[in-house]
């Protein structure tokens, strides 16, 4: 039966999942710090696209040029206000296979949860750090929640760093869950990211 209350262009939706994500030019800007405030430093917007939220997600990460790994050690660092989602947070990654780095106080957190991770030094506190590991390329991904308070040195310092090796990172709550759901969906299709033309997900046929 046709249904007459639709224009003729109208797209069908197939009951995909579309991720909207805005691109920013921290990589080409040294010495730039990716915490936002009130001034636009967006460049431009990309979106993912699939049949599921985590695919989606993951698409528009490496369509921003924030590849998402598949393995390797996490770097965890949150404030007061999100430590109690450090066992959340921590508990999706572990199961991944993801070995957890943690500050003092996230490391706590963690370990009052029943997480295992292993605490690495502020830069302030002393060497090796986590900037050394950051270096040193043993930290695949960066989850680093900040507050109004996040702008001091040393945190702005770890900021810094991993923009400078090109650590993939993400700054909320929120986004360390979709990661780890990325991630996962990623795992079941091999760690590859199909294409798909997008007037198979509007079928205006």
């Amino acid at each position: 039966m046709v249904d007459y209350s639709k224009t003729p262009m109208e797209p069908k939706l197939s009951g995909h999942v579309a991720v909207k994500e805005a691109v920013f030019p921290f990589n080409k800007l040294p010495g730039s710090d990716l915490i936002l405030g009130p001034e636009m430093k967006s460049t431009g917007e990309v979106m993912g696209i699939s049949d599921a939220f985590g695919m989606s997600f993951a698409k528009s990460q490496f369509a921003s040029k924030n590849r998402i790994p598949l393995e390797g050690k996490i770097f965890l660092s949150l404030t007061e206000n999100d430590k109690p989602h450090a066992g959340e947070i921590g508990r999706m990654f572990t199961e991944l296979g993801f070995d957890i780095v943690a500050t003092s106080g996230t490391h706590t957190a963690l370990e009052s949860a029943g997480v295992p991770s292993t605490k690495v030094f502020k830069i302030s506190e002393g060497r090796p750090n986590i900037d050394d590991m950051i270096r040193n390329e043993e930290i695949a991904l960066a989850i680093n929640t900040s507050d109004n308070k996040a702008a001091k040195a040393d945190a702005r310092l770890i900021r810094q760093s991993v923009l400078a090796n090109h650590v993939a990172y993400f700054t909320t709550i929120a986004a360390a869950r979709a990661a780890a759901l990325a991630i996962a969906a990623l795992r079941e299709n091999d760690g590859c990211v199909d294409p798909k033309a997008l007037q198979d997900y509007l079928n205006t046929q």
